[in-house]
Formats: C-alpha cells, structure tokens, sequence
C-alpha cells in the first residue's frame, strides 16, 4: 500500500498497572507469592545460588519440573479460590524474591523447593509478623483461609 506517516509509542503492561496501583484507589491484588526453589550442587557458580540451573542430565531436569508442576498447581488451586497469587518465572535468587515480595507488599510468601516437593508439606510466611504456618501442598481451602485472615 501506500507510505503512511505516522507516529507511536508503547509502554510496558507492568508499568501501567504500576502507575494505576500508585494513582487509583486500587491497591495490589497479590496475597501470596510463590517462589520455586533449586537447591544446586556445591559447585554451582557464585551469583547463581537459589536460582533454577540449566538441565545438567535427566534428573536435574525432572526435579527442575517437578517443583515449577508443584508451584503451578498450588497457583491455580488457590486462583480458583479467588486469592490473588504471583510465582516467580524470573528465576531470581531467594534474597531478590524476598526483597521483591516486600517492596510489592505481599503479604505471604511461599517456598517450594525438593524438600516440599518430596514431602508434600510447605510452610506459609507472613511477611508481616514472619510467623511460618505449616500445610499441605494441596491444602488449597486452609492456606486460602490464612490468606484471607480467617
């Protein structure tokens, strides 16, 4: 077709919805934060402690899955109660969720690392008090309850 002359700009979904938290009387809508967890070997390289490595073998890879399996269920067990969930797919280290759960405001905070995974129990902290509350993987009812201060 013919040149058209034209003009545009774009910004970034999380920028919007950053502007809209700070500007309207709308406040975050996430309670509980879900940070998948990958304990490495000892020789991991320094800066890369807490994040999810690059599948070395099978293994590292069906336990790197299972966790983000794990995480996603607990997420969409919980949404489906109407409680507002984030999970970390930045795969940034625990410290930097921690921080960024904080800054955000969130007031729950859930690891699930080999250990939860394995075990099917995972502890729910209060970012307020830091009280740690034990449940089940699949307890979807009971964390959404804490979640909703009942």
């Amino acid at each position: 077709g013919p040149s058209t002359p034209a003009v545009g700009a774009s910004f970034g979904i999380d920028r919007l919805l950053d502007a809209l938290e700070k500007n309207l009387a709308i406040g975050p809508s996430t309670e509980i934060f879900i940070a998948p967890f990958y304990e490495q070997d000892k020789g991991s390289k320094p800066g890369q402690e807490g994040k999810i490595p690059e599948p070395e073998g099978n293994d590292s890879e069906k336990g790197r899955q299972k966790i983000l399996r794990e995480a996603s269920k607990l997420a969409g067990g919980l949404r489906s109660l109407g409680i507002g969930v984030e999970v970390d797919v930045m795969e940034r280290s625990m410290k930097k969720n921690f921080e960024y759960a904080n800054r955000k405001g969130i007031p729950f905070f859930i690891v699930i690392g080999e250990d939860e995974a394995r075990t099917g129990k995972i502890k729910a902290k209060e970012m307020a008090t830091r009280k740690e509350t034990e449940f089940g993987i699949s307890d979807f009812r009971g964390i959404a309850k804490m979640a909703k201060g009942d």
